[in-house]
């Protein structure tokens, strides 16, 4: 679903564009980091996960910003 809505992206304009491409971006890494942590829980049997848990943390502030961003810059196109 993210896939198709980022195709359509350019279609908000330059300001709303930008915040949910990054948006995107950031859900996307989001993923990425959210996998490697399931995958070395999995094959390396790490029973402390803090040291993983850190950089989700830094990605989700992120994320939040980013949304509240894309959310804003919608707002003023669908009042």
């Amino acid at each position: 679903m993210v896939d198709r809505l980022a195709e359509d992206m350019w279609r908000l304009g330059d300001e709303e564009g930008v915040s949910a491409a990054q948006m995107v971006s950031l859900l996307y890494q989001w993923n990425l980091a959210v996998e490697e942590a399931a995958t070395r829980i999995e094959e390396e049997g790490i029973a402390d996960v803090s040291g993983l848990v850190t950089p989700l943390s830094g990605n989700l502030k992120a994320l939040k910003a980013a949304t509240e961003a894309t959310d804003q810059a919608i707002a003023g196109l669908h009042p």
